[in-house]
């Protein structure tokens, strides 16, 4: 029996220290101060499973588009792509107040992690302006996954419920009308295909040399 009180006392010991660690790096993203960090990429890529990951990191709030188009609208099938809820002028709409509540957030103290496609230049714009009106950093992560992999996750959106709409013809739709990142935007790329504990790392250690000022670093 001694043998197996040591080994829980050791996982024990294992989990208060990853708490106490976690706890810590929170505590320097805190510190640091409010900036905002926007995860960007196409549907399926995994952004917004990093947006949640580094909203729990940072202890920063986390803003969704997918949560912030559906408030006030009844639950049912999912919308077609350019139709509903995404057509052109609702999805405009649905980036502004995003660009909104993170400039409030910005002005109340608190980080802001942004979940959204930002296939357009002009949403990312208004994004950093909001950001820029604050006098707050900004930097976007742009996920990246192979397509097969894409193609398996929104597969199995056919048979769960997630917030998101999307499927694989709004992936196809997307990469089409996707605008790609300029050299003036501030951005890192993580490949969020296969090891995601790993993507999560990496995008950890870019974020947090920015945001001690050492520049962007590619993945």
């Amino acid at each position: 029996a001694e043998p197996e009180v040591e080994a829980g006392a050791r996982e024990a010991a294992a989990a208060r220290a990853r708490r106490h660690f976690a706890l810590a790096v929170r505590y320097a993203w805190q510190a640091a101060g409010p900036a905002v960090i926007a995860c960007a990429g196409l549907a399926g890529t995994g952004k917004s499973t990093l947006a949640r990951e580094l909203a729990a990191t940072t202890g920063f709030v986390l803003l969704a588009t997918d949560e912030l188009c559906k408030r006030g609208s009844a639950a049912g099938a999912p919308a077609p792509y350019g139709a509903g809820l995404y057509t052109a002028a609702a999805r405009a709409a649905t980036y502004e107040t995003l660009a909104l509540e993170a400039e409030a957030a910005l002005a109340a103290g608190h980080g802001v992690v942004a979940d959204a496609t930002f296939m357009r230049a002009a949403d990312r714009r208004r994004l950093g302006a909001a950001a820029q009106r604050e006098r707050r950093p900004y930097v976007f992560v742009e996920c990246r996954a192979p397509e097969t992999i894409v193609h398996a996750r929104l597969l199995r959106r056919e048979t769960e419920r997630p917030v998101s709409d999307a499927r694989w013809n709004t992936y196809l739709e997307q990469r089409e009308r996707w605008e790609p990142f300029g050299a003036d935007e501030p951005h890192v790329v993580v490949d969020t295909g296969r090891d995601f504990a790993q993507a999560r790392a990496t995008a950890c250690r870019l974020l947090w040399r920015w945001r001690q000022g050492r520049g962007i670093e590619a993945a």
